[in-house]
């Protein structure tokens, strides 16, 4: 729930930092249409790869706010990673990308090289415990990130210095793990203005000058 919480509110501090394009999330874990307060559709990702045929994306994005769509997860299952669908899959992707920010929430999902490729960022969220720093530092997909965002509770010993020399990849942000982003996810209130705390601690992965609203 952590990663699936921290692309919500990605998506929302990108909204922030320009607002001149909207934000779609694509939603690979399925857990987005609930933290975000919106209905579950019963049609998404799943399905288009079943049969993309003639059928777009943006046919079945779901709003949130007038700048931010859920592309939701769908019915079905995800092919496996050697399936052709996923580079079809990202072609759409990357077809309508100059009037959208896209976020991708991979939750725990093992992506095929094909969509790794139309990233312009990788990330891969970590707390600074022992255990999780265990659990990534023999993880396939640590190889192919660009960058680590350490989501941080209170009285961790680590630092990011620490988690760098462990896992051999830089930290791009460091978030604060805060009381108000648990209530705002159990309210389905995640898409709201982000705290300042949040605002600034994801600021290093939002690229480009701000454009706020005029």
């Amino acid at each position: 729930m952590v990663s699936t919480a921290l692309a919500a509110l990605l998506s929302t501090a990108v909204i922030d930092r320009d607002r001149r394009l909207s934000t779609r999330l694509v939603d690979l874990g399925g857990d987005q249409p609930a933290i975000l307060g919106v209905g579950t559709p019963p049609h998404g990702i799943t399905n288009w790869m079943i049969d993309a045929a003639g059928r777009r994306l943006a046919d079945l994005t779901t709003p949130v706010t007038d700048q931010l769509a859920i592309v939701p997860f769908g019915s079905g299952s995800l092919p496996p990673t050697e399936s052709t669908t996923w580079s079809v899959f990202a072609s759409a992707l990357q077809h309508d990308t100059g009037t959208h920010h896209t976020v991708v929430d991979a939750g725990l999902v093992t992506l095929p090289d094909s969509l790794y490729e139309h990233c312009d960022l990788h990330i891969m969220i970590v707390q600074p415990c022992y255990l999780a720093l265990r659990r990534a530092v023999v993880d396939p997909r640590i190889k192919l990130v660009d960058g680590l965002v350490v989501v941080r509770p209170p009285h961790r010993v680590l630092n990011d210095r620490d988690v760098e020399n462990v896992l051999g990849v830089s930290v791009l942000a460091s978030v604060p793990i805060d009381h108000d982003v648990a209530r705002r996810v159990d309210s389905g209130l995640l898409h709201s203005r982000l705290p300042d705390v949040l605002r600034l601690g994801l600021e290093p992965l939002v690229v480009g000058p701000r454009h706020p609203s005029p």
